[in-house]
């Protein structure tokens, strides 16, 4: 069957890339829905797709701003959260801490040396609460590449990095934690992160590190916390 539209989002895959999948689909005739979902520090390499994409579909409004007016058939889509299954479950003790803290800490600034903002927040947010309080670290890749062992203190990593959280376990780590630290700004581009949505549509207390714009979608002490130093987090 042959399809009408296909959908490449902005981010590899294992063994091939969606871009890879996007040029097969332009290739064969067939119009192709460009998702650009985490442009921020890597734009270079998403540039040539965005712009020749039959539709392109914007997470930031900066990159909504950028192509706009570069290009037709731009669509801003913020992230957001599936009500019927992001929300407030009943507490599991197996889940229960004082603070979570879930993603890919791009811990290695040689390699990625576009992240220093997230690594920024997780010294900001993240290592100033382990000594006293019980903090759950959740991480894709992170076992793997050693990211989360270069940022904890070993006995930290020991009793804090619980691995990679399924996606089917969200509601329920999420309404059993105290705090939720947000790791996920890139903050120069706006890009505050995919789960944010869905950790407020569980009902989390939100700790998050300020990027750019996120009071277009947001009210600080409302729907969040936002932070811009390691001061500001104390304070609050």
């Amino acid at each position: 069957v042959q399809p009408g539209l296909v959908l490449a989002r902005c981010f590899p895959m294992h063994g091939a890339s969606m871009q890879e999948y996007a040029l097969t689909a332009q290739l064969a005739g067939v119009r192709l829905v460009y998702w650009l979902t985490e442009q921020g520090p890597e734009f270079s390499k998403h540039e040539v797709w965005a712009m020749e994409a039959s539709y392109l579909v914007c997470a930031t409004r900066q990159d909504y701003e950028h192509y706009r007016t570069r290009r037709g058939r731009v669509f801003f889509a913020p992230f957001s959260c599936l009500p019927t299954f992001h929300r407030q479950v009943p507490l599991d003790p197996a889940y229960a801490c004082d603070a979570l803290a879930m993603g890919q800490p791009f811990a290695d600034a040689a390699r990625y040396p576009a992240f220093e903002s997230r690594r920024e927040s997780i010294r900001a947010l993240v290592l100033p609460l382990l000594e006293c309080y019980r903090v759950h670290v959740y991480g894709g890749w992170g076992e793997q590449l050693g990211e989360w062992r270069a940022l904890l203190p070993p006995v930290a990593y020991d009793t804090s990095y619980r691995g990679v959280l399924s996606y089917r376990e969200f509601p329920k780590a999420l309404s059993s934690c105290k705090l939720v630290l947000g790791i996920h700004s890139n903050a120069p581009w706006g890009g505050y992160g995919g789960r944010l949505a869905k950790f407020l549509g569980c009902g989390a207390f939100v700790l998050w590190w300020y990027s750019e714009g996120m009071e277009e979608e947001f009210e600080n002490h409302k729907h969040l916390v936002w932070v811009r130093s390691v001061e500001d987090a104390v304070r609050e």
